[in-house]
């Protein structure tokens, strides 16, 4: 049985994030609002599963956070990805979706493995 090493390299991606110098730089200017590594890792993870759009009230529930508690880690989780203002993290709050935009995420945290060549 492979039952749990099927989503190791899906969320690869998710490591290469916390462990870039982009994300360390954005850590230490967010300071202490900033989610812990913990709560990134299952945010990120829980918008992965759902195509990187999610009704905030869903990822209330999976993240089992009261609703003004996921406000305040929406809050932190845009200032550590939300570099220079580009929204990677966003919550439409006319529908109450949050997205991630993964295109821009690898882009500004300089996530895509180069081609060897």
């Amino acid at each position: 049985m492979q039952g749990g090493s099927a989503a190791t390299p899906r969320r690869d991606w998710i490591e290469r994030l916390l462990s870039s110098p982009v994300f360390a730089a954005q850590r230490r200017m967010a300071g202490r609002r900033a989610p812990d590594d913990q709560l990134v890792r299952a945010l990120l993870a829980a918008l992965e599963t759902h195509r990187d759009r999610m009704a905030r009230r869903l990822l209330m529930q999976v993240l089992g956070e009261p609703e003004f508690r996921l406000r305040s880690i929406l809050t932190g989780m845009q200032r550590l990805l939300n570099v220079d203002g580009y929204q990677v993290i966003a919550l439409d709050d006319m529908s109450d979706i949050v997205t991630l935009n993964r295109q821009l995420l690898n882009a500004q945290f300089q996530l895509e493995v180069p081609l060897s060549g």
